[in-house]
């Protein structure tokens, strides 16, 4: 690992063992040195801004490279959980403005917070099928 590398954004990084994981800042842990944190089914791992993991030597899952930015349907859950976590309140749409806005392939249609969890036959967000897209209930849905 070279000493030039450095995490800047959130986003998808390779691991030395080759392995992609997606990264975003968690200031809880940056007192600690360790102010990245992975997201999904990696929890619990950490690097600082050089990508080494909180350990003291070096491993295999230091971080090596940026792949690119973070997937839709991570930042769609994300938005979702942040919203919970600050305590917004929900949109309250009535379920007429809800089916509304269902979608069209799948015929999911969001929650009350505006989440759209798309069906697993339907590749609206991404070409595994299924993800999550975020409605506002004021605009008009699309046709």
């Amino acid at each position: 690992m070279t000493s030039e590398f450095k995490i800047d954004r959130p986003g998808v990084y390779k691991m030395r063992n080759g392995n992609r994981v997606p990264v975003w800042c968690n200031a809880v842990c940056e007192n600690m040195g360790a102010k990245w944190m992975s997201l999904g089914h990696q929890i619990g791992m950490a690097w600082n801004d050089k990508g080494r993991r909180y350990y003291i030597c070096e491993s295999d899952n230091d971080i090596v490279a940026y792949v690119g930015p973070l997937p839709t349907e991570i930042l769609a859950r994300m938005r979702e959980a942040l919203a919970l976590a600050e305590g917004d309140e929900p949109q309250s749409p009535t379920v007429e403005q809800r089916l509304r806005h269902k979608c069209s392939v799948c015929g999911e249609w969001p929650n009350e917070r505006g989440v759209l969890h798309h069906g697993r036959g339907c590749y609206v967000t991404h070409k595994g099928g299924g993800g999550c897209t975020y409605v506002d209930f004021e605009q008009e849905p699309k046709q």
